[in-house]
């Protein structure tokens, strides 16, 4: 399944990801992970941008399942947006 694919097959419950990504400090230098692992949400956007499938991703690490892929998702979404800066005049 493809990321076109999975985005399509996301639930409208897949953006709540308050549940399945946490930031504890002292656990991955306090970086967003999965609930329950130590797989940040950076590694998981790393694995699909280098051409992993979400099917492979599941293989290849077996303590998170597609909802939290989608989560990873969802959460990178949400903190995708970066402030604006005016040029100095």
């Amino acid at each position: 399944m493809g990321i076109a694919e999975l985005i399509d097959y996301a639930p409208p419950v897949a953006a709540d990801y308050v549940t399945r990504i946490v930031s504890i400090a002292g656990g991955v230098g306090g970086k967003p992970c999965a609930c329950g692992t130590r797989l940040r949400v950076r590694d998981v956007l790393e694995y699909l941008a280098g051409g992993d499938s979400v099917d492979e991703l599941l293989l290849a690490f077996p303590s998170i399942s597609r909802g939290d892929v989608l989560a990873c998702l969802a959460f990178a979404a949400d903190h995708s947006d970066y402030p604006v800066l005016a040029a100095a005049e």
